[in-house]
């Protein structure tokens, strides 16, 4: 069957440059629509350059380091006693914890486009006024 239409694949793709933002890509997409979440990320970044006049790249790296977080507290039971003990948190989980904790702050927003929560979600982020940085200080 032939389609009526032509599909456009060109759309840029961010994920090409490094891991984590193929990671927060996979964070966005909903019901396996990745073309969605990355012009969502597309979009996002383009408002935060227009906005700020910063390079959006320096701006989300710095507000994923705001919000990862790096010491998490485990129930380790010792001696019939369970004990809080502060556990450092690995690579791979902390950059997923802070990715997962800032795509569902942009989710909870109130703006009315998905970009447009989640470019404001990483200027808040690095500001530390978010509700994902607030989230890590309960954390702790």
């Amino acid at each position: 069957m032939s389609r009526k239409r032509k599909v456009n694949n060109t759309v840029f793709s961010y994920s090409d440059k490094c891991l984590m933002l193929s990671k927060l890509t996979n964070y966005i997409m909903r019901d396996g629509k990745k073309r969605m979440a990355m012009l969502i990320l597309k979009k996002s970044l383009d408002y935060i350059n227009k906005r700020l006049h910063i390079n959006p790249l320096k701006v989300l790296y710095e507000a994923i380091d705001n919000v990862t977080p790096y010491i998490e507290v485990r129930n380790m039971r010792i001696g019939g006693v369970s004990y809080q003990i502060p556990i450092d948190i690995p690579v791979n989980r902390r950059l997923g914890l802070g990715l997962r904790w800032m795509v569902d702050a942009a989710k909870q927003r109130r703006e009315v486009t998905a970009w447009l929560r989640l470019a404001w979600e990483i200027i808040d982020s690095v500001l530390r006024k978010s509700s994902s940085s607030k989230q890590l200080e309960d954390h702790i």
